[in-house]
């Protein structure tokens, strides 16, 4: 029903941000991290603390490259390009798309004789994040690829399992660069194979990942990539990434407010509305337009109109020299009323 398709929805919305905080918060956890070296402009970390189940290290690698943010999503995202730039692997296909950024992915690749052919399904998501909304801590800010085993499919028969875990992290940086930092625990799954063996092999090759990855995002770039038409096929993946890449830009400052811009913003609040004052604006002070240098007249400095607003707001304007006379007449008729009644008083008191 609509409804239970409603709450998948949601449940699969919770699951990819708490995925992604997850992911956010470890990466960005300085204290978990101890660096070990730095190689090929790459500097890798070890965590200082494995976990208690297992003693398999967790790498964090960072590093720059000259590609932009937008080209390296591609990178990621055509999963059966992998075969071009992963070593070791001869098959990279998507066994299940959960949505646009969110596949399930399975990787192989072929291992000298008498080992079987190692093989590796990944659940795969990746989103722009802000990190200062998503964990509250750093302004740090781009896309975050998080990746774990999944264990929803069958493994292929004759090869064997491996388990790959943990995410990239891809922020922008001027002149169209980028910044990488990828976090990697690699589980081989052989019990002959000692733990101090993958730990070695993992520290002193997982710098060689961001290189990598630089280099195929090239192939995405315009107008001389040779996968450009790759996103030529697929405009609504990637008009989407675009606009989602659009929030990444920092936003301009507002205007520093001038002199003039002060002034003029002033005479906007002041300024009538259709012809009519506005209610909040001060009544305008009527000013004599005799010249500074003419002689004084008789009634130099007196207003020139008297205004008396309405309730809907439009003014009435009685000329000045018409205001004294007026009021004289007004005040007469008012004495000579009053008399007459007193006068009427006075008779009826007499009588």
């Amino acid at each position: 029903t609509e409804r239970e398709a409603l709450k998948r929805t949601c449940r699969a919305i919770a699951e990819c941000e708490n995925e992604l905080v997850a992911l956010m918060r470890d990466m960005l956890d300085a204290s978990r991290w101890r660096l070990s070296y730095a190689s090929r402009g790459v500097s890798v970390f070890l965590e200082d603390a494995p976990g208690e189940a297992s003693k398999l290290l967790r790498v964090r690698c960072e590093g720059e490259c000259e590609s932009d943010v937008f080209s390296i999503c591609a990178c990621l995202l055509e999963v059966d390009l992998f075969v071009e730039w992963m070593p070791g692997v001869d098959i990279a296909q998507i066994l299940r798309k959960v949505s646009r950024f969110r596949k399930v992915v399975r990787v192989s690749g072929a291992k000298p004789w008498p080992l079987k052919r190692d093989e590796a399904t990944i659940l795969a998501y990746g989103d722009v994040v802000d990190c200062a909304r998503l964990t509250g801590g750093s302004s740090r800010r781009g896309v975050a690829v998080f990746l774990k085993p999944e264990t929803g499919f069958e493994r292929t028969k004759g090869r064997h399992m491996i388990e790959i875990s943990g995410g990239w992290f891809i922020e922008p940086r001027p002149a169209g660069r980028s910044a990488l930092t990828l976090i990697a625990r690699v589980n081989p799954r052989l019990r002959f194979l000692p733990t101090w063996l993958v730990n070695f092999a993992v520290r002193n090759l997982a710098y060689l990942f961001i290189p990598m990855v630089a280099r195929q995002a090239t192939a995405f770039e315009r107008p001389r990539g040779r996968h450009t038409d790759r996103i030529d096929a697929q405009p609504d993946v990637y008009d989407e990434i675009k606009r989602r890449l659009e929030t990444l830009a920092p936003k301009p400052p507002p205007p520093t407010p001038t002199p003039e811009t002060t002034r003029l913003r002033a005479a906007e609040i002041d300024a009538p509305v259709g012809g009519r004052p506005r209610p909040d604006a001060p009544l305008p002070v009527p000013t004599s337009s005799v010249p500074d240098d003419s002689p004084s007249p008789k009634n130099a400095g007196a207003p020139l109109a008297l205004v008396t607003p309405r309730a809907c707001g439009e003014s009435r304007v009685a000329p000045a020299s018409t205001f004294r006379p007026l009021t004289l007449a007004l005040l007469i008729v008012a004495l000579a009323a009053a008399l007459g009644r007193v006068g009427r008083a006075l008779l009826l008191v007499l009588s």
